[in-house]
């Protein structure tokens, strides 16, 4: 401890003073110069250590945060800055239609040309078409020989009846149906068309397919015979 002594001169007694508060700062000076990061132990620095805040994004190295060092769930929309996230951010194939919240997609958002047919519902085309219409000529042995596409046909005895199945590439059972005789020779030829008598209904098979019967017309005997059918829907 410092003592003063009584027969000290003022000046002496200034000069020790003087000496005193000098040597005090210096040492503290000198002890914090000394604490340099080579003198903390790896793993010395705990989260108590650290105050509330005080580690700025400025103090955090690029690259020192990694997927591993973030919580699950812990980033929310509201820590993510506008235009953050690039498409060069995004995994191929990490977005799923789960992850694009209800009317996110708009037309902008939809590159020019990238959506065909292939894309859409067969209902969808046939509503941005306005009517949907397909038909279809039908051989004596069931097959289509000229028609939409996607229209085909089989025939089969159902019951003692021949039976022609055609199949559309959609729902057709609120359609509009017509089905007449027909017959398929070249344009000139001198074949005439016997009428026959015809019967169309919707079929068991599945709501996108029709079942055609014909019928002798004087005798109404099960025939089989050509025909075109169109639907209109």
């Amino acid at each position: 401890m410092f003592r003063f002594d009584r027969a000290m001169s003022p000046a002496a007694l200034l000069i020790s003073v003087l000496a005193l508060i000098v040597a005090t700062g210096a040492g503290s000076a000198y002890a914090a110069a000394k604490v340099t990061t080579g003198q903390i132990k790896n793993g010395a620095v705990t989260t108590p250590k650290i105050a509330n805040g005080d580690v700025t994004g400025a103090k955090v190295a690029n690259g020192a945060v990694t997927g591993a060092k973030i919580q699950d769930g812990a980033v929310s929309a509201a820590d993510i800055a506008g235009n953050a996230v690039s498409g060069a951010k995004i995994l191929d194939g990490a977005v799923s239609a789960a992850d694009i919240a209800g009317n996110a997609v708009s037309g902008a958002k939809i590159l020019d040309g990238s959506i065909d047919t292939s894309d859409l519902s067969a209902a969808t085309v046939d509503a941005l078409k306005g009517t949907a219409t397909y038909w279809a000529f039908v051989s004596q042995a069931g097959t289509v020989s000229r028609g939409s596409a996607g229209v085909t046909s089989e025939a089969q005895l159902n019951g003692g009846f021949w039976q022609y199945r055609v199949t559309f590439p959609r729902d057709v059972s609120q359609c509009g149906y017509q089905v007449s005789s027909g017959d398929g020779n070249a344009i000139g030829s001198n074949e005439y068309v016997i009428p026959a008598m015809i019967g169309v209904a919707r079929s068991t098979q599945g709501p996108a397919v029709l079942a055609v019967n014909l019928f002798q017309w004087d005798t109404g005997t099960s025939i089989q015979d050509t025909f075109f059918i169109a639907v209109t829907c």
